[in-house]
């Protein structure tokens, strides 16, 4: 019996049997931390699931909003719309939302933010009515939805441009 041959299958073995260990006793070190640091961002994988997109973005020349127990009426002028219809539909997705955020730009590329607190179902179609803070042109409009559940309202990131029409 040739007991070299025998020596190189026995070391091969031994090498795959520390190997597995070495992972083993990594992974119980690693395992935790990567538990923990999941747990502490809330919402975290919403975002990735999540698909909102404005359908259409026009100026409001009627109706009205209340904001603040205040209401806006809905008018326009030469200077633009104080208020905007927007939209948007929600593809699927799993994710929690507790609002829709907008952000309308305009010709000069400044940017006017708003925030509605309705939520918008996964598949549904919703029509926002926003009053603007001032009356505006609004060239696009972008949204992104509000996470439900994270302590400090994580929006996710803003989805597709669609250019904003006249009335």
């Amino acid at each position: 019996m040739d007991k070299k041959g025998l020596s190189d299958i026995i070391t091969n073995v031994l090498i795959i049997l520390l190997v597995l260990v070495a992972i083993t006793i990594i992974w119980f070190f690693i395992k935790p931390t990567i538990e923990r640091g999941a747990g502490q961002l809330p919402g975290a994988g919403d975002c990735i699931t999540l698909r909102l997109e404005p359908q259409r973005c026009a100026g409001a020349t009627s109706g009205s909003v209340v904001i603040g127990g205040t209401t806006v009426t809905c008018t326009s002028s030469s200077n633009g719309f104080n208020c905007y219809d927007v939209l948007v539909k929600r593809s699927s997705g799993e994710a929690k939302i507790k609002g829709v955020q907008f952000v309308f730009e305009l010709a000069d590329k400044t940017t006017i933010v708003t925030n509605s607190t309705r939520v918008i179902n996964e598949g549904d179609a919703l029509i926002y009515k926003l009053a603007m803070p001032q009356r505006i042109s609004a060239q696009s409009v972008r949204v992104a939805g509000i996470i439900e559940g994270s302590t400090d309202g994580k929006i996710c990131s803003l989805g597709s441009q669609l250019p904003c029409l006249a009335a």
